[in-house]
């Protein structure tokens, strides 16, 4: 995969006015900023592989066209700073490696990276203001915290020369996927390569995000297989076709009793993973993708009937186990069907996948499941919801010709059945987009 490349201020299109606004704000809240480095982070859709990263899993994603601006400066102290431009709103955090985020909000995601870069990278590091802009809606499914932690990442990282020609900064300066992987231990608090856990913010997840974000495919979907990251190819979509995107305005926010939600599914994959390994005395195998190839899946089954769990019963690992398989055998379903661009097929996926997040993972609300459904019946070809769930968005995949008035109706049909949720949701339509990137 390519690493973080440079774009010319025109790839940004409409998105333009949003890194102007950071660098407005940037002149006017920051002595040091006569050279800025500027970039663009994109929000994602996951098309397809609900909650597998973290178990090994493949998914099909690509970036949208909206997500988070940003201009930096180097300061002249150890501290990293950023303005949130729309929301006229600053968070610091000392570039130390035992600093703590002082509210639980946005301001986590950026105490998180201080400490772990100032952990992580045993050199001399230069402070950075970061102003941001972000058109992507907060709490929304499409990665909005996510984006917001590369981007804060990128900016220390364009200030600092990638740290120096460290050997982990050559590492992620190189590899796009190398640096998902990273970033993806930071925001969840797990090692990586030979470095120490650390505190993150708070969540389970993988690197699914992280690894849309910053390795997708411009005009095409792409596939990836998680722990470790592997590119399983692009597939290019069709200019007669766009994603429509609704955002339900049930805010899927990793926090309170969302976060615990969002949680017990990964610690679901995590308790299958030890009592395979515990039965079989085998602990070489750390996912439950390589447990499901090493002695097929009946045998995981058996383990978990066999095994004991304080925290969940047989029936919901079972539950848990069986969503994942029936993910990983769409995936092959799914590359087919974009391969030959069979939308009929394709939908069938979608649907089947949507099925299983309702019955077997149960991450679905009322507004999403009904998201679906007026989707389809306003025309869409495939229509999913997407991200960590319990709120959150739908994308569904249309006609470029008919995209407006699709979205136009389909709006128009949720304001009718859920008039308080709609009140704050969003409708867009993007073609696949650029990955993360640094701006001339």
């Amino acid at each position: 995969m390519p690493v973080v490349v440079t774009r010319a201020r025109a790839t940004l299109g409409p998105r333009l006015a949003l890194l102007e606004r950071c660098e407005l704000e940037l002149r006017e809240r920051s002595a040091t900023a006569t050279t800025m480095r500027g970039g663009f982070v994109p929000g994602r859709i996951e098309i397809l592989g609900k909650h597998v990263d973290y178990a090994g899993g493949r998914s099909v994603v690509c970036a949208v066209d909206r997500g988070i601006a940003f201009a930096a400066t180097a300061r002249d102290d150890p501290v990293v700073r950023v303005f949130d431009a729309v929301r006229g709103e600053t968070r610091e955090a000392p570039l130390e490696a035992g600093s703590s985020a002082s509210s639980p909000d946005w301001g986590t995601y950026v105490v998180t990276v201080a400490r772990r870069v100032a952990r992580d990278f045993p050199t001399t590091l230069s402070g950075v203001d970061v102003a941001i802009a972000s058109d992507l809606p907060a709490a929304s499914g499409l990665s909005s915290s996510s984006a917001l932690l590369i981007a804060t990442f990128l900016a220390l990282a364009a200030t600092n020369g990638w740290f120096d020609d460290t050997p982990l900064g050559n590492t992620l300066r190189g590899s796009a996927i190398a640096l998902a992987e990273y970033l993806a231990a930071v925001e969840s608090g797990r090692a990586y390569a030979g470095l120490a856990a650390a505190d993150g913010v708070g969540t389970l997840g993988g690197s699914q995000d992280h690894t849309a974000i910053l390795c997708s495919a411009r005009d095409g979907v792409s596939r990836f297989e998680f722990l470790p990251t592997r590119h399983l190819g692009d597939v290019e979509l069709p200019s007669s076709l766009t994603f429509a995107v609704a955002m339900s305005g049930v805010h899927a926010a990793k926090t309170a009793d969302a976060r615990e939600l969002y949680n017990r599914a990964s610690q679901a994959v995590s308790e299958i993973v030890r009592i395979w390994q515990e039965q079989t005395r085998n602990r070489t195998i750390k996912s439950l993708l390589r447990a499901v190839e090493a002695r097929g899946v009946a045998a995981v089954r058996a383990a978990i009937r066999m095994g004991q769990s304080d925290a969940f019963s047989a029936e919901e690992l079972l539950r848990r186990l069986d969503h994942f398989m029936i993910e990983l055998e769409l995936h092959d379903a799914a590359a087919r069907a974009l391969g030959e661009q069979d939308w009929g097929a394709f939908a069938e996926v979608a649907a089947r996948s949507q099925r299983s997040a309702e019955e077997l993972l149960g991450n679905q609300v009322p507004e999403t499941i009904e998201l679906v459904r007026m989707a389809l019946a306003e025309g869409a070809l495939a229509a999913s919801a997407f991200g960590a769930g319990f709120g959150g968005s739908v994308w569904a995949l249309v006609e470029s010709s008919s995209a407006h008035a699709i979205v136009d109706t389909w709006r128009e049909a949720y304001g009718k059945a859920f008039p308080d949720a709609a009140s704050r949701s969003t409708f867009f339509l993007s073609r696949p987009w650029d990955a993360a990137h640094y701006i001339a």
